[in-house]
């Protein structure tokens, strides 16, 4: 689990860089543009121009960082399956020689194995019908 970790971090440093050496860049040519813009150095079909360009770069980069969102969602699961699974075998192997019907981690307040026939809702339907019938 901590070499996934850790491989999953070394991925989100490195496209963390990437992308804020796009948006580093784009905030410098913004300054520029802003600043050449206030001075009247750009006329008014060049102020369009570098604005339509301003935006485009905007756009590529919010897509960038849904990209980078994905890839890192898509690299978790990937690290994670096979040792998620891993200790789903286990669970099961320990519940099966043990004879355990449940094992709840405490930590997480959740449930993480139960038989098959340990669901209690037809018993309690039952019992409710039973109960209505009786009233």
């Amino acid at each position: 689990m901590k070499r996934a970790n850790v491989d999953l971090d070394a991925l989100k440093g490195r496209l963390t860089r990437e992308l804020e050496e796009k948006i580093s860049k784009f905030e410098e040519k913004f300054e520029k543009a802003r600043s050449d813009s206030e001075s009247g150095k750009l006329s008014p079909v060049q102020e369009d121009s570098l604005a339509r360009e301003l935006e485009e770069e905007k756009r590529k980069i919010a897509s960038l960082e849904r990209e980078i969102q994905g890839r890192l969602l898509k690299k978790r699961e990937e690290l994670l399956t096979p040792i998620l699974a891993k200790i789903d075998k286990a669970l099961k192997a320990v519940a099966k020689e043990n004879d355990y019907h449940f094992i709840f981690d405490v930590s997480a307040g959740g449930l993480l194995f139960a038989t098959e026939g340990a669901d209690v809702a037809p018993l309690v339907r039952a019992k409710l019908e039973t109960a209505a019938g009786s009233e």
